[in-house]
């Protein structure tokens, strides 16, 4: 199956844009964290000749017409930065983030995927109408911290019962017409 990678550095630099090796591993894709703006046309460029994905991200600060530049930019999808800041999991999302998903419906046929404070299944079914895809990292990652301090299975445990708990909220539960 192919995958995906989060890239952080200069990849024209490194001329690593798909690598022999990155073909050989099935990657697709991948999120292009500070690249400079100006730079990503030629990747981009790079990029389509080997069928190579570049995800790109707009930000709840990035300016309307940057962001129409960076939505024609992308590949695979859009990455949509949930919120301001650093990333890691929130009580709450934004909700001016649905105005922000709608506007770049009308930007874009690219599937739109949130990213960055998505933690919680609250979250979930508050994006999943507005949204193609939501991208859970911290709250993912940071029951790992507890390996060697709990036992391994537990961890495991804990991590895909969140994972299904996400999951789940992506599913919108029907009542049968004859419960109405």
């Amino acid at each position: 199956m192919p995958g995906g990678s989060k890239n952080r550095g200069n990849l024209g630099k490194n001329a690593g844009l798909p690598t022999r090796s990155s073909q050989k591993q099935e990657v697709s894709r991948t999120l292009l964290l500070q690249a400079p703006f100006f730079c990503r046309e030629s990747l981009s460029a790079l990029a389509a000749a080997h069928d190579f994905k570049l995800i790109h991200l707009v930000t709840p600060t990035t300016p309307r017409d940057r962001a129409t530049v960076i939505a024609r930019r992308s590949t695979g999808f859009l990455y949509c930065v949930s919120v301001a800041g650093i990333t890691g999991e929130r009580d709450r999302l934004p909700p001016e983030l649905l105005d922000q998903l709608a506007w770049l419906r009308t930007r874009t046929k690219l599937p739109l995927c949130v990213g960055f404070g998505v933690s919680r299944p609250d979250h979930v079914r508050m994006l999943r109408e507005a949204a193609d895809g939501v991208v859970v990292g911290s709250a993912l990652v940071r029951p790992l911290e507890q390996v060697g301090k709990r036992p391994l299975g537990e961890v495991v445990t804990e991590i895909g019962e969140l994972a299904r708990t996400l999951s789940d909220a992506l599913n919108v539960k029907l009542t049968h017409p004859a419960n109405l």
